[in-house]
């Protein structure tokens, strides 16, 4: 008999479930699934939003849901680029959410359970813990904490949002120079944020990513802007032109640079929107917003961008003349809701919106043309002799604030003023030379005495503009 008893037990080991009487049903063995537990803890977590943390580059992740609702994948793209790849997948065993995430720098794992308010921290270790928060359907908080005394107490590090992407709309407006494609701007804007990138062709490609967020009347709140420039060899790297402006009630905070942030501080009032080269991100949004308040008047305030600096706030005039919008005294022609349609400036510059286009491949294309250019441009540059480099080198004054210092460094000229590094100068001719590439927004030539010895310079910017800037005698 106690064969036969052992039996069972050792069957029941092994199958999961005992054996059952003659005649019945065995029963199915409980397997702790995903479905089991209430899966619709993250429902309000897959779709795109818009990623903002003050202090740090915005971005836009994606958060997708498997068909059980037990994995959730998350793909997180910043302004420039740099990704970061997130899952979170329920352990049916231990009954809790894990996540694992890998970004530029590392990957690191943490767990998490749900507390009774819908919100879930995950734990990397007991001091240190990342929260997503629901605020409502379209918002999440996501803040990083720190404790140092073993949980008791916890430090803010940072409290980011999370705004859920609303129904896209997009922009896109060419100018053109005779055949020529002079600008490129492509806008899209979800909600009260707008992603774009505005690329200008005169001479040099250079490509401006940004974001600007507005608040609820529509008024900028922030905006984040990147320069970057072709390297004549088919890669776009970033450079210090970085910009990050954020509008208050009466003050604008400026931060630019990249690896050694400066920001300051200048009088502003709300209401003015940041101005960069051709790109009519700005006016567009004026002149939509006079529009939707049936105004046929109003002024335009906008501060310029360049150069590391955003400069004071110029305000013109706006009106609406039938088809017609003038702001300042550029003619814009519109629709009836005040959306631009185009333009034509005294310089022979036409622009007009045209439907959206595919902005990578667009960018990509410049940037493989400009590396065939700039390959072309070099094999036609010149050497020129050490003693006639050295007739060259010296300090230029532009102001007194700033002075041009030009040396030689063996058998090239380089460019420098205050803390920046050096540029190399390259000679297309014994007085013409380009700064850092063959193919060049800015050029500078010299003025030579009769001896082959320069007086002055003249930095030479696309549209023709000039500056000329004499040579300090000693």
């Amino acid at each position: 008999m106690e064969l036969v008893i052992a039996l069972p037990l050792v069957f029941f080991a092994l199958i999961g479930h005992p054996i059952a009487p003659r005649g019945l049903t065995p029963p199915l063995a409980r397997r702790i699934t995903c479905a089991d537990e209430p899966k619709d803890e993250f429902s309000w977590w897959p779709g795109v939003w818009n990623y903002s943390t003050p202090g740090f580059d915005p971005a836009v992740s994606t958060v997708t849901a498997s068909p059980d609702g037990c994995t959730l994948t998350e793909e997180f793209v910043d302004i420039h680029q740099q990704r970061q790849h997130t899952t979170i997948r329920y352990d049916a065993t231990e009954r809790r959410w894990k996540r694992v995430v890998a970004d530029p720098f590392r990957t690191y794992a943490s767990t998490g359970v749900f507390a009774p308010d819908g919100s879930i921290s995950f734990y990397e270790t007991p001091t240190d813990r990342e929260t997503y928060r629901p605020a409502d359907g379209d918002h999440v908080h996501f803040i990083g904490e720190k404790s140092t005394d073993g949980g008791h107490t916890w430090r803010v590090l940072f409290d980011a949002t999370y705004a859920r992407q609303q129904s896209p709309s997009t922009v896109t407006f060419i100018a053109t120079q005779g055949k020529d494609t002079v600008s490129f701007e492509q806008f899209t804007r979800t909600g009260n944020t707008i992603t774009g990138v505005w690329i200008p062709n005169n001479g040099q490609v250079q490509v401006h990513d940004y974001v600007l967020t507005l608040d609820s009347a529509g008024q900028p709140v922030r905006y984040d802007m990147a320069v970057s420039f072709p390297d004549g060899a088919g890669h776009l790297p970033p450079t210090e032109a970085k910009y990050i402006l954020e509008f208050g009630t009466d003050s604008l905070t400026l931060t630019t640079g990249r690896t050694k942030p400066l920001t300051r501080r200048m009088a502003m009032k709300r209401g003015t929107y940041p101005a960069v080269g051709w790109s009519v991100l700005d006016r567009e949004l004026r002149l939509t917003h006079l529009r939707a308040v049936h105004a046929d008047t109003g002024d335009f305030a906008f501060t310029q961008i360049s150069g590391g600096r955003a400069a004071p706030a110029e305000v013109v005039s706006v009106r609406f003349v039938g088809d017609s919008a003038i702001v300042g005294t550029t003619h814009y022609k519109v629709d009836a809701a005040g959306h631009i349609l185009g333009w034509l400036l005294d310089s022979g510059v036409e622009a007009r919106r045209v439907p959206p286009m595919d902005a990578k491949k667009y960018e990509d294309g410049l940037i493989a043309a400009d590396a065939q250019a700039e390959a072309a441009a070099r094999a036609k540059l010149i050497t020129l002799p050490a003693a006639a480099l050295d007739r060259l080198v010296g300090e230029y004054v532009l102001n007194a604030n700033v002075t041009l210092v030009v040396a030689r460094d063996s058998n090239t000229l380089t460019i420098k003023t205050g803390p920046r590094p050096a540029a190399e100068l390259l000679a297309h001719s014994a007085t013409l030379f380009s700064i850092g590439r063959a193919l060049s927004g800015q050029m500078i030539e010299f003025e030579t005495d009769s001896t082959g010895t320069a007086t002055a310079l003249t930095i030479l910017a696309p549209g023709g503009l000039k500056q000329r800037v004499p040579k300090t005698v000693k």
